[in-house]
């Protein structure tokens, strides 16, 4: 069962990679955590990225590609004292992320809405 499993979730990844690519970035960028979703009628772009306000997020459609960036600057924590880090995760920076759409889409129907710290992108299929 377990095998059987496994074999019908990466069918479905296969499936999910041969419709949209994501790409990386330029040196020095950051890529923030993304999920694509496909249903009969579009595709739903969901990206995580708090901190930001939305005239900072930049969005770009040129067939086939989305591309998103912006900048995500640092607050620094402690203005009065002499700081030293101890564990630094988050990212700070340039990011940018590109996604492909192996199947045509509506540029002209393209949705934004960026709320709570994520980013959601609705582009209808043709």
């Amino acid at each position: 069962m377990r095998r059987i499993r496994t074999e019908l979730q990466d069918l479905q990844l296969q499936q999910l990679l041969s419709h949209v690519a994501l790409h990386g970035t330029g040196e020095g960028e950051w890529q923030p955590p993304t999920d694509v979703y496909e249903t009969e009628t579009e595709f739903i772009v969901h990206m995580e990225i708090p901190g930001m306000k939305r005239e900072e997020i930049q969005i770009h459609f040129a067939q086939p590609s989305l591309a998103i960036w912006g900048e995500r600057r640092s607050e620094e924590p402690c203005s009065n004292a002499k700081m030293q880090y101890i564990q630094m995760e988050v990212n700070y920076g340039r990011f940018r992320r590109e996604i492909t759409f192996f199947k045509p889409v509506k540029p002209e129907g393209l949705q934004a809405r960026y709320a709570n710290g994520f980013l959601k992108v609705v582009l209808p299929k043709l």
